[in-house]
């Protein structure tokens, strides 16, 4: 939920920001700047700690979002170096679809600690007793 709160405050800013002049904002560098912030904040709230196996290695969905997340860090520095009205779009845009892809993925694929069982009730031992 604090995920989708940044995410939303991040595009929205970013439309208000094409229609009217924000206060201290007036520039695609300070708009982009304040998008990268948001948009950290967005990606530190919503990942998930599970995204690691056991090993270390991610699985194949995972490995793509970061990329993803490389590349929309990198718009987002063009964006505030250059200027660039497309940088800073392509970064808006991409906020937006990575909360669509990430949160598609937590839906689809809950949690490891959402998804671990219980060890069955025979195989449970009561506080105190022993086997």
């Amino acid at each position: 939920m604090v995920a989708t709160f940044w995410v939303f405050v991040s595009v929205g800013f970013y439309l208000v920001s094409l229609n009217m002049s924000v206060p201290g904002f007036g520039s695609s560098r300070a708009v982009a700047g304040l998008l990268l912030v948001l948009g950290s904040f967005a990606c530190g709230a919503g990942a998930d700690k599970a995204a690691f196996t056991s090993r270390g290695v991610t699985t194949p969905v995972v490995a793509a979002l970061r990329v993803g997340g490389v590349a929309l860090l990198a718009s987002g520095l063009t964006a505030v170096v250059t200027g660039s009205a497309v940088a800073l779009a392509v970064l808006a845009v991409g906020i937006g679809v990575m909360w669509l892809a990430t949160t598609a993925r937590h839906l689809l694929r809950p949690a490891a600690s959402q998804t671990a069982t219980a060890a069955p009730e025979t195989e449970r031992v009561p506080t105190g007793a022993s086997r």
